[in-house]
């Protein structure tokens, strides 16, 4: 309830006994045996009594009340000489309660003898209200900021995903810890359609977001299409559907678009350092293997070789006479020349086996798990198989099962010099 008081007419103002009847506030002066001796209009109007003076405190409380006056507020009076916002109930004469706030402080003479109480109650229900949407003020304030943490948090691990498959983990586990009961996809963006990545929730929903999604179905209340990418490139996209029993839908809209926006700048950041990892182990004329990868694919096979068994050989093939046929052709011929050879190499080896550009017109050939001859088999394939009127020499070592990455290369080079000398276009096996 709120407890209301007279508007002093204009005549009113300045009179010093309008002021106390008709302040906003009930006053009391008590005696020190907690007796009304004098009570203002606005106290009497709360508590529908005109015969105040004379009664005691405790006859216009509710029990609670008066419970709490002996117990703390006398007792504060008499050992401070003050009561600070002591919250208290009013009876009304028709049985409704006041809430109100009680400032009170005790009035001594000369000798220090306490003498009277003067007591202000102040209505507490505009106060309540203020104090709840305070609360409610710190509550939002709180839920804000804890998503902004979660938000900082996921931020700082995408910053340590390298590949984007790390990046769909994280949104993944962010998603699914934001919004437990909702249902999500994560599709990446590449040639022809998008390619399901990561999901979460329902099955059937999930599935009913991805069709929805390739049909093209615009954004409802219950299917959220949320881009990532950068300005001018979409490189993927979040597919939610919320869930109906999250405490703070906003919050998690929110947080899902915050997803989003962060996963598009991780997707861009490791398609940048996939590509720049590619092309360090790439040659830009050839699109092989270059030569540091070529050594790395050699070094984990031996590695492997050396765990489990198994037999690995290396093929080194170098084009015939290809310093003559840049001379008289031009090096644009001889660039065409090494591109048509990887093409062609490439096209007749193993699937499993890797093809490397070594260096100038020589390729390095790794083949694991497969011996000497099945390896000079291979190797006479790629030989019949180099374009044009060009030809090849090729030679090939198998592992003894000791040496290292070097030392193999070393006596594949060896052979292949040996073809050369031997009138080129041929291939020779290590001894």
């Amino acid at each position: 309830m709120t407890a209301g008081a007279a508007v002093p007419t204009a005549e009113r103002i300045d009179d010093p006994d309008a002021l106390f009847e008709d302040a906003p506030c009930g006053y009391l002066v008590l005696s020190p045996e907690a007796r009304i001796v004098r009570a203002n209009a606005t106290l009497r109007r709360w508590t529908g009594r005109d015969d105040l003076d004379g009664r005691d405190l405790r006859e216009i409380l509710a029990p609670g009340s008066r419970g709490y006056l002996e117990a703390h507020l006398r007792p504060a009076l008499r050992a401070e000489g003050r009561a600070a916002e002591a919250p208290v109930e009013l009876l009304h004469a028709d049985g409704r309660r006041v809430h109100a706030l009680l400032e009170a402080a005790t009035v001594h003479d000369a000798s220090g003898r306490p003498v009277a109480v003067r007591a202000v109650l102040v209505g507490a229900s505009r106060r309540r209200a203020y104090e709840r949407e305070l609360r409610l003020m710190r509550d939002r304030e709180l839920t804000a900021r804890a998503w902004t943490e979660r938000l900082l948090t996921l931020t700082a691990t995408l910053a340590t995903a390298r590949t984007s498959d790390e990046v769909v983990g994280v949104l993944q586990e962010a998603a699914a810890e934001a919004d437990p009961g909702g249902s999500l996809a994560i599709l990446l963006a590449g040639e022809g359609h998008p390619r399901l990545v990561g999901a979460y929730g329902d099955p059937g929903i999930v599935e009913t977001l991805v069709a929805a999604h390739g049909a093209g179905a615009p954004r409802d209340d219950a299917f959220t299409v949320l881009a990532m990418g950068t300005d001018d490139r979409v490189l993927g996209w979040v597919l939610r559907r919320p869930g109906t029993d999250g405490a703070d839908p906003g919050g998690a809209e929110r947080f899902m678009r915050g997803c989003a926006m962060q996963g598009g700048a991780a997707l861009e950041r490791t398609r940048l350092h996939e590509e720049l990892a590619r092309r360090a182990l790439t040659d830009d004329l050839t699109a092989l293997p270059n030569r540091r990868a070529g050594i790395e694919r050699l070094e984990a096979e031996l590695a492997r070789a050396r765990r489990g068994g198994g037999d690995v050989c290396v093929g080194l093939a170098d084009i015939d006479h290809f310093k003559r046929f840049n001379d008289t052709r031009g090096h644009a011929a001889g660039d065409d020349l090494l591109r048509a050879a990887a093409a062609a190499w490439r096209a007749v080896v193993r699937a499993d086996d890797l093809l490397a550009r070594h260096g100038g017109e020589e390729f390095l050939l790794v083949m694991a798990g497969c011996g000497l001859e099945e390896a000079r088999v291979v190797c006479e394939r790629m030989r019949r198989a180099t374009p044009g009127d060009a030809t090849c020499s090729i030679g090939v070592a198998g592992w003894d099962r000791a040496e290292d990455a070097a030392a193999l290369t070393a006596r594949a080079d060896a052979a292949l010099y040996r073809a050369k000398d031997a009138g080129r276009d041929r291939v020779v096996a290590a001894g």
